[in-house]
């Protein structure tokens, strides 16, 4: 089988253009490479602007992301979606107060 590969950047295109989503998204975290079982996978981190989005609208977007991905990398790569939102990331790049 012959496994189509693209760039974070080549990912990171299609994730911005994606039309349509249903809630504003700050940014995009993207890993190509393997899963934890060594299989072909992207990892895509959706950095949603707002802190209270619905599980609804997480399922949409979702399923927008691994359609958009997987028709770049084909069916031989796995496309995990996680969230975070903007406000988690900032707690997350703040200095620690230990």
């Amino acid at each position: 089988m012959i496994i189509h590969t693209a760039t974070h950047e080549e990912v990171l295109a299609v994730l911005n253009n994606i039309k349509d989503l249903p809630t504003p998204v700050s940014d995009w975290l993207v890993e190509v490479g393997t899963d934890w079982i060594n299989e072909p996978a992207v990892k895509v981190w959706v950095i949603l602007e707002r802190d209270d989005v619905e599980f609804d609208t997480t399922f949409i977007v979702r399923t927008l992301v691994q359609d958009s991905v997987m028709a770049l990398m084909g069916p031989a790569y796995y496309v995990y979606v996680r969230f975070r939102t903007a406000s988690e990331m900032a707690e997350l790049a703040a200095p620690s107060k230990n």
